[in-house]
């Protein structure tokens, strides 16, 4: 991690280095009852793991139909049946825009180092509900970028979730972003997509940094690092190539 590397209290390790934490393993949407949903970024939903207090697990971003990515710490050694992805806002059942079973956990062998921190999970069936969002190129010059926030809740409890940006910086291995409007909360920030004014999908939340102790009221951390879809090519296409749908560039 470098430079970058994590630091901090306990709530901010736990949070950025696991995950938040989740549900029964099977859909509680059936085929062709899936609401039409009309939140912000609907591809970017939460990861939930059977047996966990608490929900979301982590973030995830839906990029083809049955292909959702998240960052490899989420779900290593986790097996598939206990994984769904979750559409919407946390509710005491699941979500709003139900929630789905992966049938394949796909890592990264580079996913040791953060910059690489990426996992795919194959959905059992593909979304009709939801349109993936589109993987851009890399990032060559300051932007804003958006994303979304999920607070975590104890299993069977509504959660919030809501919007945020910042200001992103490109560098050598990353991409890194302050908050700027909007609070991340590192409640289930990690492996958050992170989306420009365009729509296109640059990069999943994978480090932060520390914020200033001495600063209450700035936001947890004080910069959020991304594991880029230009630095992880390679990965991201073996994982569309898993998928019974994505069409392959």
């Amino acid at each position: 991690m470098g430079s970058r590397l994590l630091v901090g209290s306990f709530v901010l390790l736990a949070v950025l280095t696991v995950g938040c934490a989740d549900s029964e393993p099977q859909s509680s949407a059936a085929p062709g009852t899936q609401p039409v949903l009309g939140v912000d970024h609907a591809a970017l939903g939460f990861v939930d793991v059977y047996g966990a207090i608490v929900d979301p697990w982590c973030s995830a971003v839906l990029v083809a139909p049955d292909v959702v990515i998240t960052v490899a710490r989420c779900v290593e050694n986790i097996d598939a049946a206990r994984i769904r992805f979750g559409v919407g806002a946390v509710t005491p059942d699941g979500a709003e825009g139900g929630m789905f079973q992966v049938r394949l956990v796909m890592v990264n062998p580079d996913h040791a180092q953060w910059q690489h921190d990426l996992a795919a999970l194959i959905l059992a069936r593909p979304l009709t509900n939801v349109t993936p969002v589109a993987m851009g190129i890399d990032l060559d010059a300051p932007a804003r970028l958006e994303s979304v926030a999920y607070s975590y809740v104890h299993r069977g409890e509504s959660g919030l979730r809501t919007l945020w940006s910042g200001n992103a910086q490109p560098s050598d291995d990353s991409i890194a972003v302050v908050a700027t409007e909007g609070n991340p909360s590192c409640q289930c920030v990690t492996g958050a997509g992170m989306i420009n004014e365009a729509g296109q999908l640059l990069g999943f939340v994978s480090a932060g940094a520390m914020r200033d102790p001495n600063d209450p009221s700035a936001s947890c951390a004080a910069s959020f690092n991304l594991a880029a879809v230009s630095h992880n090519q390679t990965f991201l296409q073996q994982a569309l190539a898993a998928s019974a749908t994505a069409v392959v560039p």
